[in-house]
């Protein structure tokens, strides 16, 4: 309980450490309990912004699991669901998003609300950014409803983040803010610490959406003080910085990002890019927007692969018929 307090509060280093401390003096005594606590320690990496060590703590916990006979079918959905959100983190969207349809599959049956709502959330993540934004905003308000029917107010505003990101995708200010009020009305309420780092890189895509310096200002000095990490913080942030014209700033975010494949550093090129082109740089802009297409591609991310596209078809010579056919197909696009 203490190490769940701990989690919640947004103090991820210091549930981390007594989770694993924890576990391992309940070792011997309580298996079931050590897997508990692996589960927490996992869920703590992955606000700390490590996805492979949150996947070490899933596979340790399993490994526990595996000596124990325990008819409690929550310990192995949860399991599931630290697994998948880190596969989902570290850039494999195929076997996190296989992994989450099968947790929903299970909770569903059990009639694990909960859990089937967190895995919803789960699932929602890697749609989004398979470009699969039609399913993701389904799964993603299957997930608000289970969590409105529980009477689950922190699941709400978690929820309620996740809405907020769709619709900035979708360049929706007014929904992005509606949404984002309700998350951090209720997060601060509820001292939800967790949920705010998320929170704050939806707060700087408003701000890109509406050209608010205060409130881009607000999000970056809220995000500063936050312990936690996201990683949707330095893709908002190189946005941001591009929607300004600050290229020599995007170059540097991109170059210090640890993300070297999968989603985050796919759009983190193709974003780069652009900043490229829009500063006239069009062979830089060339050699970054390849990179990027070749990293969505080798993940199958549809819709950073149509982005790239419509970068390539901005840099390079282009026919006018083939330019109206691009735009065309990018309009029909169901992501």
């Amino acid at each position: 309980l203490e190490a769940e307090l701990l989690l919640r509060q947004g103090m991820a280093q210091a549930a981390r450490e007594h989770a694993v401390q924890a576990a391992e003096r309940h070792a011997q005594a309580c298996l079931l309990e050590s897997c508990a606590l692996l589960a927490i320690a996992g869920s703590a990496e992955l606000d700390l912004g490590h996805p492979e060590r949150a996947l070490q703590r899933a596979l340790q916990a399993e490994d526990l699991l595996n000596q124990i006979t325990t008819t409690d079918p929550v310990a192995p959905l949860e399991l599931t669901e630290l697994s998948a959100a880190a596969q989902i983190a570290s850039g494999a969207l195929t076997a996190g998003t296989d992994a989450a349809r099968r947790g929903i599959a299970e909770a569903r049956a059990l009639g694990l609300q909960d859990l089937e709502a967190k895995l919803l959330q789960t699932l929602a993540t890697a749609q989004m950014r398979l470009g699969d934004r039609s399913d993701a905003e389904r799964a993603a308000r299957s997930a608000y409803a289970l969590f409105e029917a529980n009477a689950d107010r922190g699941g709400l505003a978690s929820a309620s983040v996740q809405l907020a990101a769709l619709a900035a995708g979708r360049g929706e200010a007014a929904a992005t803010r509606k949404h984002l009020d309700e998350a951090l009305a209720t997060a601060r309420k509820l001292q939800l610490q967790r949920i705010l780092p998320m929170a704050a890189a939806v707060q700087l895509e408003l701000a890109t959406l509406e050209d608010d310096l205060p409130l881009a200002a607000q999000a970056r000095a809220d995000y500063a003080d936050l312990r936690l990490q996201t990683d949707n913080w330095d893709l908002a942030e190189i946005r941001w910085l591009r929607t300004r014209g600050k290229r020599q700033e995007v170059e540097r975010v991109v170059s210090a990002s640890p993300y070297r494949a999968g989603y985050q550093a796919s759009l983190a090129q193709l974003e780069l890019g652009r900043a490229r082109l829009e500063d006239g740089d069009m062979a830089g802009a060339a050699r970054a927007v390849k990179l990027g297409h070749s990293l969505a591609q080798k993940e199958g991310l549809r819709e950073l692969m149509l982005y790239a596209r419509l970068l390539a078809g901005a840099i390079g010579p282009r026919q006018a018929r083939n330019w109206d056919r691009l735009i065309s197909g990018c309009l029909r696009a169901r992501w």
